[in-house]
């Protein structure tokens, strides 16, 4: 979790996570409002958190791959 400037906890990257996660397990990718994150047009947030997701999920290498990133 990551924190502002001012010291408190931020969401903004758990919210993302949420809404990816919650369009990817819906049928239609029907956007239900709730999980959605309007503030988070920044697509290399969006790189941020779907590598976050790939890392907790102990796939770091796949999502090197995917983005031809080179391994450390």
């Amino acid at each position: 979790m990551d924190e502002g400037s001012d010291g408190r906890k931020e969401y903004t990257k758990l919210h993302l996570a949420t809404a990816m996660f919650s369009y990817i397990g819906s049928a239609e990718g029907f956007v239900d409002g709730f999980n959605l994150v309007e503030d988070c047009t920044d697509a290399e947030q969006y790189k941020t958190v779907l590598e976050m997701i790939f890392d907790k999920l102990k796939q770091g290498q796949h999502f090197k791959m995917m983005t031809a990133k080179k391994s450390n």
